[in-house]
């Protein structure tokens, strides 16, 4: 069983919460399709746990990395990130810079990637996305493992044993659902699961009021959108 995790953005006690279901599941392996930082108040805390596990580059992991122009962002998320570079520490952001693009793992079976194989950083990929541009994404892989939007959903392609999987967000989900998002994957059998776990989002969004992070980012944890 593999466990497949995204979007965690700095929210440590949503991926603490996610890691010991995980543990209590007994995965063989954790994948990490990007986004460790951005919006959340512990940055560099999430970036040591996500250290251990295979993983790729997100939107946020580079603008944080890089030092880039953050006029593309939101207002908020571009105030997140602001804040999230003046408290990484040297060796965070080596992480982050240093994380690919695009991960292929298990000998190619599976393929990870944030936004999509086309635009790895920066495209949407929903379930309602037409089924022939899917089928190209999978063409190599047995297994695609997307990010980005934040909205878990798994499709099984007609063609071949083929999965695009999105296991939502960690720490900040938008499917109406607040709870903590992630999957898990069984290769054999070539089924995925999509689950939830409770945390406690009212401290983590204490923590967000409290410091110079955008008040609304806590607002967003408690409340299905």
């Amino acid at each position: 069983m593999i466990g497949l995790i995204s979007d965690v953005h700095s929210n440590i006690e949503a991926l603490n919460a996610v890691l010991e279901e995980l543990d209590k599941r007994n995965v063989d392996k954790v994948f990490f399709a990007g986004d460790a930082v951005g919006y959340g108040p512990n940055p560099n805390e999430c970036c040591e746990l996500l250290k251990e596990f295979p993983g790729v580059k997100g939107n946020h992991d580079h603008y944080c990395s890089s030092g880039a122009d953050l006029v593309r962002f939101s207002a908020n998320a571009r105030k997140a990130l602001q804040w999230t570079r003046e408290r990484l520490s040297d060796e965070n952001r080596e992480y982050l810079e240093n994380l690919p693009l695009e991960n292929e793992l298990l000998g190619g079976r599976i393929k990870l990637v944030h936004g999509s194989p086309d635009h790895p950083l920066w495209e949407y990929v929903y379930p309602d996305e037409k089924k022939s541009r899917l089928k190209k994404f999978v063409s190599d892989h047995e297994v695609l493992v997307l990010g980005h939007t934040h909205v878990p959903f798994a499709i099984k392609l007609d063609e071949g044993p083929s999965l695009i999987v999105n296991p939502g967000s960690v720490g900040q989900p938008r499917d109406n659902n607040p709870l903590a998002s992630y999957a898990l994957l069984d290769l054999d059998e070539m089924n995925v699961r999509l689950k939830r776990t409770d945390y406690d989002k009212k401290l983590t969004a204490k923590k967000i009021r409290d410091s110079e992070l955008p008040s609304e980012l806590a607002g967003r944890l408690l409340l299905s959108w």
